[in-house]
């Protein structure tokens, strides 16, 4: 009977057991399970999402940037830069955002065991790792996919947008350089003679240099400076109003919105050049102030030059130009043409051709870009007229000790040697040949304007015009004072050249005013080369046929 009840009992337990017990725990730890991992995933998928939400606020601003590059003093445009650094530094933030939560996880899974022991402490760590597995998966993988997701949608914005920005700039670009192009606007250097078509402007609040104010990844058609002024980018709203200087060697420039007329004088040291030049520019300053059509400015900075031609014409003593490197004299013409022209003519030190030395390693590039050359010849500098004085016993502190002949070949060594003339082409830069000194009787009896007019009229040796008989004219008395070689080095390299009787200061120096005749002759001939259309405004076709 005994043995009967034990096994009822084992019976029973065992129905208790397995049927009753093991069910019973199975569902409770199956609900365990799941509340463990539905809170881990919750937990990992909303700090995920809240991670990267932290990391946009921390990150993206549209309104306040900066821009470590400092490759100009301008605030880039966001989406040149800005907008894909931020989009780098939100998503890198996402990542460190999400392994803080990792580390946190871990630490919460660990307070599942606690102190417990045995069967309790190992279910325990049994769900903290289970915890830990499913919250991790969900920040890290979740994260991921949202950092990728988020960070596709912000960089497809901005690039969308950066996209437009950079057709609209591109099309404003193009209108800007096409109007400088077609309208021939350039700027030259004063001092390095480099010419440019965008020089360097300056900020009028700050002083900082902007060597890229132009329509692009700063702005379209403003630049934000550091300090916050904003610059206009374009000749259309106003750029060329700011004061521009050289990029290459930062001087400042005349203007920056100016077609450029550019003649450049040479000749030997004592020649006459600068009296050449008083005599020029005040002849030339009164006939366009006495035209309607034009105002003529003079920038503060060379004031004082032109000031000094001027005094210089009153009859006080020229010196001698001691710049090797070309002095520029600019003139700002504004006109009816709309486009302003700058009027320069350079002058250079006659050393720079006294023999090809190191000296003249001085690289002049306006002879690139310059539209006529004015080569100033003293027939007393050599050949038969020097002679001549020099066996009288009369003064020659007046006149010029450098052979003509060796400036004329320094002169084109020069050229060939600095790029400036191919050696096996003649240069096709207009040139004229301006004979100083005219107004001396051993001269003006050969070329004065009334030998020249009389032999047209007589058409003694068959000439057409005027100007064909005042080149013949000069021509031959170069040559017959034994300056031929000078005559034939000349028409040998230079296509288009013409001759020029010019007396600038029109008597002996006495220190009175000059009576100069002659002077402009050869610069209008060459304007008329160089640009038509203000040529005719100075010198209207029907007073010159008149």
């Amino acid at each position: 009977m005994e043995i009967i009840i034990a096994i009822i009992l084992i019976y029973l337990a065992y129905l208790l057991i397995v049927k009753v017990l093991i069910p019973v725990g199975a569902v409770v730890g199956g609900v365990a399970l799941v509340v463990v991992s539905a809170v881990a995933v919750l937990v990992g998928f909303c700090t995920a999402i809240a991670n990267y939400f932290k990391a946009v606020r921390e990150n993206i601003n549209f309104l306040n940037w900066e821009w470590k590059k400092d490759d100009e003093p301008a605030k880039r445009s966001y989406f040149f830069g800005p907008g894909y650094a931020q989009l780098t530094g939100t998503i890198k933030k996402a990542f460190e955002l999400n392994s803080l939560s990792g580390e946190k996880v871990s630490a919460t899974a660990k307070s599942f065991k606690g102190d417990s022991d045995g069967i309790w402490g190992g279910i325990k760590s049994i769900f903290g790792v289970i915890y830990l597995i499913i919250a991790d998966i969900c920040i890290y993988v979740i994260g991921t996919i949202l950092c990728a997701v988020f960070g596709l949608i912000h960089g497809v914005i901005t690039t969308a947008v950066m996209v437009l920005t950079y057709i609209i700039f591109t099309i404003v670009w193009i209108i800007d350089r096409l109007y400088l192009l077609k309208n021939k606007i350039r700027s030259d250097c004063p001092v390095c003679h480099s010419r440019f078509l965008i020089p360097t402007f300056m900020c009028p609040e700050c002083g900082a240099m902007h060597k890229k104010l132009v329509p692009g990844p700063y702005g379209i058609w403003k630049h934000k400076c550091t300090c916050g002024h904003k610059s206009p980018s374009t000749f259309l709203n106003g750029r060329s109003k700011l004061d521009a200087y050289c990029p290459d060697c930062a001087s400042p420039l005349v203007a920056s919105d100016a077609r450029q007329v550019v003649f450049q004088l040479i000749g030997g040291s004592k020649s006459g050049k600068t009296v050449f030049l008083s005599a020029y520019f005040h002849e030339y300053l009164e006939k366009l102030r006495r035209n309607r059509n034009l105002e003529v400015e003079i920038s503060d900075q060379y004031q004082p030059f032109f000031a000094e031609l001027e005094e210089w014409y009153s009859g006080i003593d020229c010196p001698a130009t001691a710049q090797l490197n070309s002095q520029m004299y600019p003139l700002l013409i504004n006109s009816s043409l709309g486009v302003k022209r700058q009027f320069s003519i350079y002058d250079i030190a006659g050393e720079m051709f006294d023999g090809f030395t190191a000296e003249s390693e001085i690289l002049q590039q306006q002879f690139h870009y310059c539209n006529g050359l004015l080569f100033l010849i003293d027939p007393f500098s050599s050949g038969n007229l020097r002679d001549d004085r020099i066996s009288s016993g009369e003064d020659m502190s007046d006149f010029s000790d450098m052979p003509v002949e060796d400036v004329v070949t320094n002169f084109i060594n020069y050229l060939v040697t600095t790029g400036h003339k191919k050696a096996n082409a003649r240069c096709t830069i207009p040139m004229a040949v301006l004979i100083a000194k005219a107004d001396v009787r051993e001269i003006k009896r050969e070329i004065g304007p009334a030998k020249i007019s009389s032999v047209f009229r007589n058409n003694q040796n068959g000439y057409t015009t005027y100007e064909e008989a005042r080149d013949g004219e000069c021509r031959k008395f170069l040559m017959d004072i034994g300056l031929s070689a000078t005559v034939e080095n000349l028409e040998t390299e230079f296509s288009n050249l013409h001759y020029f009787p010019v007396s600038a200061m029109g008597h002996a120096p006495d220190g009175s005013e000059y009576e100069p005749w002659g002077v402009t002759d050869a610069i209008d001939w060459m304007l008329l080369l160089a640009d038509k259309e203000l040529a005719d405004l100075i010198n209207p076709p029907s007073v010159e046929n008149g």
